[in-house]
C-alpha cells in the first residue's frame, strides 16, 4: 500500500508542476501580447474591429 501512496504523492506532484509551468507560460504570452498591441499603438478596440473578438474576451487574453 505505502508503494501506490508513493506513486499518487509523485503523480500529485507532478501534475501541480505542470499546472505551474502551463500558467507561467500563459501569462508570459498574455504579457508578449499586450506589449506587440501597445507597441503598435492599437488599442482594445481597435482589435477588437480587425478581429471580431470582443473586447471583454481580448482582454481576458491579455491578463492571462
Amino acid at each position: 500500500m505505502r508503494h501506490k501512496t508513493c506513486q499518487l504523492a509523485i503523480c500529485h506532484m507532478a501534475v501541480a508542476l505542470f499546472c505551474h509551468l502551463a500558467n507561467n507560460i500563459n501569462m508570459k504570452a498574455s504579457n508578449h501580447i499586450r506589449k506587440l498591441r501597445k507597441a503598435r499603438d492599437v488599442t482594445l478596440e481597435t482589435l477588437t474591429e480587425r478581429t471580431g473578438i470582443s473586447t471583454s474576451y481580448l482582454s481576458r487574453i491579455e491578463a492571462g
